[in-house]
């Protein structure tokens, strides 16, 4: 799972080499988002997400299956961040909220050092003058907290949608603007055939844990494939 997508310099954060650092509001600037076709979701995302993106699920070769969020057809293409930074009126995905900060593996708080919205003159201060967390980088790192704990119910539910054999291959063609044809392929979305013929049990289970919830979701959030490639098309 890309995890450091956005990061240019992710830095361990160091009370203090960076007691003096603050961060100014970014004024719901998402432009260091703009580059990308899709981003991470996490499971409990999926029903709010669902009104905005298809969402989908990447099954790389070398690692474990993820669900994405697919923001646009063409690679390095985010359709929902306008040209003045601003995200289209929509839901923003965690997984972009929690920028410019991140946890590491080990649940080291990191920031990207490359950030502009940096300062050591305004905007919110990470550390107060005794060198504790202030209240900002305190909500910020629950968040990260929160964010991380949740991605790991989603591996576990994607993992279980592997061990159910309920995930399938699926691209989507749509028209280029120039009226040529487009696939976006190496996508995958749950089998509903094979859902409705699991075992009573499997489907108590899922349902007991969530998970059948979150499988609706993501069934339903296709049916906003068409907008997204109107989006698309519309630039």
């Amino acid at each position: 799972m890309p995890i450091s997508m956005f990061y240019e310099r992710p830095t361990a954060l160091n009370r203090d080499q960076h007691s003096a650092v603050r961060l100014k509001p970014n004024g719901l600037d998402f432009s260091f988002a703009a580059g990308v076709n899709s981003v991470p979701l996490a499971g409990v995302e999926f029903v709010e997400a669902a009104r905005s993106y298809p969402i989908f699920f990447l099954e790389p070769q070398d690692g474990e299956a993820f669900p994405i969020a697919l923001l646009g057809m063409a690679s390095g293409g985010n359709r929902f961040v306008a040209e003045d930074g601003r995200w289209r009126d929509s839901y923003v995905p965690a997984f972009v909220r929690r920028y410019p900060f991140v946890l590491a593996d080990d649940s080291t708080v990191c920031f990207d050092e490359a950030y502009a919205g940096f300062s050591q003159d305004e905007g919110e201060p990470l550390f107060d003058a005794d060198g504790k967390e202030s209240e900002f980088l305190k909500r910020t790192i629950a968040f990260l907290v929160h964010f991380q704990e949740e991605m790991r119910r989603t591996q576990e539910f994607t993992a279980k949608l592997r061990e159910l054999n309920l995930l399938k291959s699926w691209a989507i063609q749509t028209t280029g603007p120039g009226g040529e044809p487009q696939i976006l392929d190496g996508l995958s979305i749950v089998d509903a055939r094979k859902l409705a013929q699991l075992p009573d049990g499997d489907v108590t289970a899922l349902f007991r844990s969530g998970a059948l919830a979150w499988i609706h979701a993501h069934l339903l959030s296709l049916g906003t494939i068409p907008a997204l490639t109107t989006v698309a098309a519309n630039g």
